[in-house]
């Protein structure tokens, strides 16, 4: 999980590069916490690692209303949008396999993460 967390660096990349200062802030949390809560598994930052997760996807969003979407971009971000959600159920579900499942939502995460910056970037 460690690993899928280096991938953060590509739209972290993007940001910095753009100075999407917002997109640069979060990231770094995000990174910090997903670091630290699965480094140390410890519970107390679960909820810290879940909440930024989500203002990650809110952050997302308002890139893709504010860009301009294309039918390339459109069609690439739902296949990663429904991949990495059927991801995210499969850690879930099996629970024995949470972590190469939870290895790939990071992965996932990551794609929609840089199609969301792209997709502002090209509005």
């Amino acid at each position: 999980m460690l690993l899928s967390n280096a991938l953060f660096l590509i739209p972290f990349g993007i940001a910095l590069k753009n100075g999407i200062w917002i997109m640069v802030a979060i990231l770094t949390i995000n990174l910090v916490l997903s670091y630290v809560y699965h480094a140390s598994e410890e519970q107390r930052f679960r909820k810290a690692d879940i909440v930024f997760a989500l203002v990650l996807i809110t952050l997302n969003t308002v890139l893709v209303l504010l860009g301009e979407l294309s039918l390339f971009y459109a069609t690439a971000l739902a296949v990663a949008v429904a991949v990495t959600l059927g991801l995210w159920a499969l850690a879930r579900l099996y629970q024995k396999h949470y972590a190469p499942y939870h290895g790939m939502w990071h992965i996932g995460s990551v794609i929609i993460t840089t199609l969301s910056l792209l997709i502002y970037l090209n509005g």
